[in-house]
C-alpha cells in the first residue's frame, strides 16, 4: 500500500492511524481486505498466525476509537 493510496483516504483520522502503522501491518491489512485468512497471511508473510491476529486486533482497536 503506497503513500498515494493513503492520500486517497478522505477521513483524516483514519488516514493518520494508517499513516502511523508500520509497513508489515499495512500489508497484513491489504491481504485481509483481499479476503485472505490469518493462516494464509501467516504463510505469505512468514510471521506466526498469532502475530497476524495481534496486529489486526491492535489496528482494529485504534480504528474503533474514532467510530
Amino acid at each position: 500500500m503506497g503513500c498515494s493510496s493513503l492520500n486517497n483516504i478522505e477521513n483524516e483520522k483514519i488516514f493518520e492511524i494508517l499513516k502511523k502503522a508500520d509497513r508489515l501491518t499495512l500489508g497484513i491489512l491489504v491481504l485481509r481486505i483481499k479476503g485472505h485468512s490469518s493462516k494464509e497471511i501467516s504463510c505469505l508473510t512468514g510471521i506466526p498466525e498469532l502475530a497476524v491476529n495481534n496486529r489486526i486486533a491492535r489496528l482494529r482497536k485504534k480504528l474503533k476509537k474514532i467510530f
